[in-house]
């Protein structure tokens, strides 16, 4: 379990540094600005390569954590609710100081709004696994159920 948890972290690490950019870049375009990095940011590391290099590493760090606390739910004797919620719980308290960090947010009222959407996200993702899943063990049950009624 070990090997595959630190595969996904090292897919998380990738991901997570190439999907920050992205959608920095998406936000930025979008509300104008240009820029993928927190102008304060800048000014509290003193150069604009010197924040993206740590903002890049960072978020590179939030998907390792992200992609390797999906071994949670590979815990069989935990429910899927238990392991979706302490996956929940490490994901958001690893963004949390990440964003306070990188100066994404100004405010706690800001926060609020990032973390309900990232809480409404996580239900969203959680809710189509969780359908997949059930559809996958209804088409094992009746695979098994057609080979029970041939014997």
């Amino acid at each position: 379990m070990l090997k595959l948890t630190l595969n996904r972290a090292v897919r998380g690490l990738i991901l997570g540094m190439a999907l920050c950019n992205v959608i920095a870049f998406l936000i930025s375009s979008a509300a104008g600005d240009g820029s993928i990095l927190s102008h304060e940011f800048v000014r509290a590391m003193g150069s604009e390569p010197l924040a993206l290099l740590v903002q890049t590493l960072l978020t590179g760090v939030y998907g390792a954590v992200c992609f390797a606390g999906m071994s949670f739910y590979d815990i069989e004797h935990w429910s899927m609710l238990r392991s979706a919620l302490v996956h929940y719980t490490i994901c958001i308290l690893t963004y949390i100081p990440l964003s306070l960090f990188l100066r994404w947010v100004d405010s706690l009222g800001f926060l609020m709004i990032l973390l309900a959407m990232e809480t409404v996200a996580y239900v969203i993702v959680w809710f189509c696994i969780s359908l997949s899943y059930r559809i996958e063990v209804g088409k094992l049950n009746d695979s098994l159920q057609a080979k029970k009624t041939q014997h």
